[in-house]
């Protein structure tokens, strides 16, 4: 599966659409995608996640400097979470990664608390 990286406006707020596993062989690809979304995006951006069934630890090192890039710069960031019972959410309660950022259900919840 090839992971994808899908940019969008929900409720004019820039959304990042990731599909795909997020490993080593992913992690320069991701990292470049979101670099260049949050140079391109407002102050508020939504990531997605919810189309990926597996993430590794290279692939929360880059979303843990995308939070401190956007902390740093006085952004706003909402992640959506993976899709429950996948690896990838199983990963994400591990490692408790809603405490580290502001995590949604659906893109809907994510753009609509940003927007407050």
């Amino acid at each position: 599966m090839e992971t994808t990286f899908t940019r969008a406006l929900v409720d004019s707020i820039p959304l990042l659409v990731v599909s795909g596993e997020l490993d080593i062989a992913t992690k320069d690809s991701f990292a470049a995608a979101t670099a260049r979304f949050l140079a391109e995006s407002t102050a508020e951006v939504v990531i997605d996640l919810r189309a990926v069934p597996y993430m590794d630890s290279t692939a929360v090192s880059v979303l843990i400097g995308v939070g401190k890039t956007c902390r740093l710069a006085k952004r706003r960031l909402a992640i959506v979470r993976p899709a429950p019972n996948t690896p990838c959410s199983r990963i994400w309660e591990l490692l408790q990664l809603d405490r580290v950022f502001a995590s949604y259900d659906s893109v809907h919840d994510a753009s609509a608390e940003l927007a407050r």
